[in-house]
């Protein structure tokens, strides 16, 4: 894999070294919360790159990104995924929070989380390019690394 499937807020950063610390000097392990406010994305923002994406990339699928139409078609479904994983495993969105935003339940979140962790572990070469362009975007418009 070429790119780092974990974004990285600065406070997380900071969080990490702190911990490193502690474990080298006192040999013990800490675990730190951090609220997913303070990752800065909201998923507003992620919605609107993933907008600024499709509309790059496949300008036709635009009547879907409300979230409102229904399809299946397998372009669109790869881009709706990204979205959900993202959301859940990088920016520590509930399921059920997720799910009400994109107006569905939370069982359809946690069936586009199963399929894009399916197509993340077999390396499916379309749904990679998606995925990764949602992340090389967010890394831009946020403090990200």
């Amino acid at each position: 894999m070429d790119i780092e499937y974990k974004l990285k807020s600065p406070i997380e950063i900071e969080s990490e070294k702190f911990k490193k610390k502690i474990k080298s000097k006192y040999n013990v392990d800490i675990y730190i919360s951090i609220p997913r406010e303070a990752k800065g994305i909201t998923l507003h923002t992620l919605h609107e790159i993933l907008l600024k994406i499709v509309n790059t990339n496949d300008p036709d699928l635009m009547i879907y990104t409300d979230f409102t139409r229904k399809t299946r078609t397998k372009q669109w479904m790869m881009y709706q995924h990204s979205f959900c994983h993202i959301a859940y495993s990088q920016l520590c969105y509930t399921k059920s929070d997720i799910g009400k935003y994109i107006g569905k339940t939370h069982a359809t979140v946690i069936n586009a989380i199963k399929k894009s962790d399916n197509y993340l572990w077999y390396g499916e070469f379309e749904f990679k390019k998606v995925y990764e362009s949602l992340l090389k975007e967010i890394k831009k418009c946020g403090e990200y690394s």
